[in-house]
C-alpha cells in the first residue's frame, strides 16, 4: 500500500514538472498560443467543482448499498444449510434481488456521473485541439508561423492538456478515496467506552444501589437495590425482556448511561478500570457461546502457563473424551460459527475457559439452555464446590440451578 501511494505521488510530480516545462516552452515559441492554452484552465477547474460533490455522495451511497448487499450474500452462504434445511430458497432469493436491484440501480448512477465526466474532460480537449489546429493553420497560411514550429507547438500543447486531463482524474481518484478515508474516520471516531484508572484484583462484593436504565421511553429497570457476597450464589430469575441480560451488561460496564450506582468493593463502576475488571475479575458465560478463535485453546485461555488447569477442568467437565477425539486435540482448529461442535460442547468449552480465568466473579447466563441432564448435574457440583470464593451469579429458568442458589432476585418485581 506504501509503494503504491508513493507511485501515485511520483507520478502526480512528474505528471506537474511536464506540464510546466512544456507551459514555460510555449510561451517561449509563441506568446498567444500559449495565452489560449491557458483560457482553458479554468474549464478544468469549473468541471472539477461542478462534479466533486456527486461524485463523493454517490461513491458514498455505492460504497454503503455494495456493503450491505454483499454482507446479505456472505449471510446466505454461511447459513445455507439452514436456508435448505427451512426451505427458504425462494424467500431468500426475493430478497437478493431486491438487495441487488438496490445496488444496480446506484451503479448506473455512478456509471453515468462518471460516463458524462470523462465526456467533459474529453470535449475540452477535443476542443483545445481544434482550436490550436485551426490558429496554427491560419498562422501557417500567413507565413507567420513554420511547419516546425507548428509541430513543436503541437506536442507541448498534447503534453499541456494532457496534464490538466490528468489533473482532473487525479480529482476523481481523491473523491473516490476521500469516501474511504471518511468511512474509516467514522469508525475511529466511534465513541470509546467510559474507562477509569483504579484497577482492583480481588473482588468481595458487589453493590448495587438505585439502579435504573431505560432504552428510549421503556423502562427496563427501575430502582433495583442488590447486594452480592463472596460465597454465595446468586440466581436471577424473571420472564423474558425484564431486564436480566441488560443489568448484567450494566455489571460489565457494557452499558454505561445507566442511573443509579454499582460499587465494587466500595469502589464505583465508573472510576474502575473496565478493561482490567473484564481480564481479571470478571468472567460471563453466555447462553449461546461464540468460540471466536480458530485454535480450540484459544478459546478457553491465552495463558500458557495453565495447561495443568486447563487439563483439570476439561477432564472435570467430562470434556476429557471428546477433546481427545479431535485432530490436534487442544489445538483442533474450529469452523466457520463452530459448527462442528454441539451447542452444549461450546457452553461447556466456555465453562472451561470461565474456571480457569480464576475470575472472583462468575456470569452464568441460562447456562442449561444447551446442556443435558447429567452436565447440568456436573455444573451444578462445580458450582457449589467453588461458590466458596466466588460471586457466582445465574441467570436462569431451571429449577436445579435455583435451588442450589443462595439468594434468588426477582427481575419482574423490579420495575
Amino acid at each position: 500500500m506504501t509503494g503504491f501511494i508513493l507511485g501515485n505521488i511520483i507520478n502526480l510530480i512528474f505528471t506537474l514538472l511536464s506540464f510546466l516545462v512544456s507551459l514555460i516552452i510555449m510561451f517561449t515559441l509563441n506568446f498567444r498560443m500559449a495565452l489560449m492554452i491557458c483560457s482553458i484552465f479554468p474549464v478544468y477547474i469549473f468541471i472539477y467543482l461542478r462534479f466533486k460533490q456527486p461524485l463523493y455522495d454517490l461513491g458514498y451511497e455505492l460504497t454503503e448499498t455494495s456493503n450491505k448487499y454483499y454482507s446479505k450474500i456472505n449471510k446466505q452462504i454461511t447459513n445455507i444449510r439452514l436456508i435448505k434445511q427451512n426451505s427458504w430458497n425462494e424467500r431468500v432469493s426475493d430478497e437478493m434481488k431486491s438487495g441487488f436491484a438496490s445496488v444496480y440501480k446506484i451503479i448506473m448512477k455512478n456509471a453515468r456521473l462518471s460516463y458524462v465526466f470523462n465526456n467533459a474532460d474529453a470535449l475540452v480537449k477535443y476542443m483545445a485541439n481544434m482550436i490550436i489546429f485551426i490558429y496554427s493553420g491560419f498562422l501557417i497560411m500567413s507565413k507567420n508561423m513554420s511547419i516546425g514550429q507548428f509541430t513543436m507547438i503541437n506536442s507541448y500543447s498534447l503534453i499541456v492538456i494532457s496534464s490538466l486531463s490528468a489533473f482532473l482524474g487525479f480529482g476523481k481518484s481523491y473523491r473516490n478515496s476521500l469516501v474511504a478515508y471518511d468511512r474509516i474516520q467514522e469508525i475511529l471516531n466511534t465513541k470509546q467506552e467510559n474507562n477509569g484508572t483504579l484497577c482492583i484484583s480481588d473482588i468481595s462484593q458487589i453493590v448495587v444501589r438505585n439502579l435504573s436504565f431505560h432504552y428510549g421511553n421503556r423502562q427496563i429497570i427501575s430502582d433495583l437495590n442488590a447486594e452480592f457476597n463472596k460465597g454465595y450464589i446468586y440466581a436471577i430469575v424473571g420472564e423474558n425482556a425484564s431486564g436480566k441480560s441488560t443489568f448484567l451488561n450494566i455489571l460489565s460496564g457494557m452499558i454505561q448511561n445507566f442511573n443509579g450506582e454499582v460499587y465494587y468493593n466500595s469502589y464505583n463502576l465508573h472510576d474502575i478500570n473496565i478493561y482490567h475488571l473484564r481480564e481479571k475479575c470478571l468472567t460471563i458465560v453466555e447462553q449461546e457461546p461464540i468460540l471466536y478463535f480458530e485454535r480450540l485453546v484459544d478459546n478457553i485461555s491465552f495463558d500458557k502457563k495453565k495447561g495443568k488447569e486447563i487439563d483439570y477442568w476439561v477432564r472435570r467437565l467430562d470434556l476429557y473424551e471428546l477433546i481427545s477425539s479431535l485432530p490436534g486435540k487442544l489445538d483442533y482448529i474450529i469452523s466457520e460459527k463452530s459448527m462442528n461442535l454441539s451447542g452444549g460442547e461450546k457452553q461447556r468449552i466456555a465453562e472451561v475457559g470461565a474456571f480457569v480465568s480464576g475470575a472472583d466473579v462468575l456470569v452464568f447466563d441460562e447456562p442449561s439452555s444447551a446442556l443435558d441432564k447429567g452436565s447440568l448435574k456436573l455444573l451444578c457440583e462445580i458450582i457449589n464446590e467453588i461458590k466458596k470464593n466466588k460471586i457466582i451469579i445465574i441467570v436462569t429458568h431451571n429449577q436445579s440451578l435455583i435451588e442450589i442458589s443462595d439468594k434468588i432476585i426477582h427481575f419482574d418485581n423490579v420495575l
